[in-house]
């Protein structure tokens, strides 16, 4: 997807990295995939919006019970300022990072939660929309 990256030129972006923890210890599952140490980190295809490092082996089967009957689960966490969202290329080279707020790119609550509803089975995160990449002000820094 080309982003504009200043008013003459964009960039190639392929990837969305999110890095959140859970500072409030307990809204979000131990048995979650790509959980670690009360860290969720994913990798994001822009175009699909699929997550490319879903996994479905530890703890999976528990956290499949969790979800329930429809398969989808949402993933509702309070993150205020303490994320980390990286617009990545295709080689994953970093090509912009924002350490703030939940941007208005990542399904989100008041900046202060991501809000993501995730295919429990694919990893394709049902809520995301690549055209709210277009609307977010990347800064050349």
């Amino acid at each position: 997807m080309k982003l504009p990256y200043t008013t003459i030129e964009s960039i190639d972006a392929k990837y969305i990295c999110i890095d959140i923890i859970d500072d409030y210890c307990g809204d979000i599952l131990e048995c979650l995939p790509l959980i670690n140490n009360w860290n969720w980190k994913a990798y994001i295809d822009i175009d699909t919006g699929y997550i490319l490092n879903w996994t479905t082996d530890k703890n999976f089967s528990e956290f499949k019970n969790i979800v329930g009957s429809d398969k989808i689960y949402k993933l509702f966490l309070k993150v205020v300022d303490r994320g980390i969202y990286k617009i990545l290329d295709s080689n994953f080279k970093v090509l912009f990072e924002i350490n703030d707020y939940v941007p208005n790119f990542i399904p989100n609550e008041f900046g202060d939660y991501v809000d993501l509803k995730i295919e429990v089975d694919t990893g394709k995160i049902i809520n995301f929309n690549k055209n709210m990449l277009l609307e977010y002000n990347f800064e050349i820094k």
